[in-house]
């Protein structure tokens, strides 16, 4: 659980309040989702959730959209096995991980 102030804090997360926690993360504070991961990602993403990208692209601020946890949940399966063989070595390993998160 990246970024629950961490080492000098304890950090108790039970299990009532875990799937909310995992879910409203960003994808990048999840280990092994990095820039390259991101880009592979991206387009199932906006293929599943094209009001936010529509409304994201009339922002001239040039901010990105930041993904969650429960954005990459609500992707089909299909699309995401699609994506995950973009990945060297990881395929269904890495589709059955975002199905655990």
């Amino acid at each position: 659980a990246s970024g629950l102030q961490k080492p000098a804090t304890v950090n108790v997360l039970y299990p009532e309040r875990a799937v909310a926690l995992v879910q409203q993360m960003p994808l990048r504070k999840i280990s092994g989702i990095g820039h390259r991961t991101m880009k592979i990602l991206k387009p199932a993403l906006e293929q599943s959730f094209p009001e936010r990208c529509a409304s994201q692209g009339n922002d001239q601020s040039g901010t990105a959209i930041t993904w969650t946890c429960r954005d990459l949940s609500q992707v089909s399966d299909v699309l995401l096995t699609n994506c995950f063989r973009k990945l060297p070595g990881n395929g269904e390993n890495s589709h059955e991980l975002v199905r655990r998160i």
